[in-house]
């Protein structure tokens, strides 16, 4: 009798560690079908991209150009492994309230060297202030172009970008992936006076293309204060020094403002704010 029980324990066991071993196999393939790139639906070819170039006299290098008149056929996480958000964290923003907020997201927490809380998925080499930004920016960039990561759309968030509609990031995203052949360069733009656009900081980002681009110049820097107009020119001067024409020049792509915000958002029932000022009587610009 004991020896029966005995046999049935034992059996059940090897049962559950079968269904086990199953269940992680198809997890595991399930995995692996979402990773796998999607068809790019949104591909569009030169005559079709003709059609959504916007005239604008400010341009000397470059295009501006639109989303095209499509709706989402997806959700981000149908994009899962494809783009890559690099967060610089300061050490006086939450790390777990940033993550459980756009734990949707393909996104990498990057802090400071010393900063030992958990949520840190990677460190870069030194410590900055509000007057480092820049070279900070440099050293985020340069570490995604030596880590020999390959993703079809790379992109910057700070810490209080405010992403209002889900539907309107994927579509962003999407399109630009799906024409990672042509550079793209997208956030919220900044006439520069030699003709060209930088993008404002809360969120910006760069497919493919324009990725090989920037990884294969120089990220100089240079006596311009704000980090992200720096960023902005060194992508600029990088395409001008290859002597591009037509769609292998850069185009821009403008955040509409109402979608992907900065610092606030207010509506019925809700009133957010983020900044490492928010709640930090120690705050300095240091």
């Amino acid at each position: 009798m004991i020896r029966n029980k005995y046999l049935a324990t034992l059996l059940f066991l090897v049962c559950c560690i079968i269904l086990y071993i199953n269940t992680r196999s198809f997890n595991k393939v399930k995995e692996l079908e979402r990773s796998v790139e999607i068809e790019p639906q949104n591909f569009l070819s030169d005559d079709e991209f003709k059609n959504i170039v916007i005239n604008d006299k400010k341009l000397k290098i470059g295009n501006r150009i639109k989303l095209p008149d499509t709706k989402p056929d997806g959700d981000l996480y149908d994009l899962k492994g494809q783009y890559h958000i690099m967060v610089p964290m300061s050490s006086i923003e939450d790390i777990k309230f940033f993550k459980s907020f756009y734990n949707d997201l393909e996104t990498e927490t990057i802090c400071d060297l010393g900063d030992d809380r958990d949520g840190c998925d990677s460190y870069l080499d030194k410590k900055y202030n509000y007057y480092t930004l820049k070279q900070k920016t440099r050293d985020l960039f340069q570490k995604y172009c030596s880590s020999g990561q390959k993703h079809k759309l790379v992109a910057k968030m700070d810490y209080d970008a405010i992403i209002i509609d889900k539907q309107y990031f994927y579509k962003v995203l999407k399109f630009m992936m799906d024409n990672s052949d042509k550079p793209m360069y997208y956030g919220n733009p900044f006439y520069r006076d030699y003709g060209g656009i930088s993008m404002g900081g809360n969120f910006y980002a760069l497919n493919q293309k324009a990725m090989e681009y920037l990884c294969s110049c120089k990220m100089e820097l240079s006596d311009v204060l704000a980090e992200d107009l720096w960023f902005g020119d060194v992508i600029n001067n990088c395409t001008i020094s290859k002597n591009l024409e037509g769609f292998d020049r850069i185009n821009y792509i403008f955040n509409d403002q109402s979608k992907i915000l900065h610092k606030n958002y207010n509506a019925k029932g809700v009133s957010l704010k983020l900044g490492r000022n928010i709640n930090n009587k120690n705050f300095k610009r240091r």
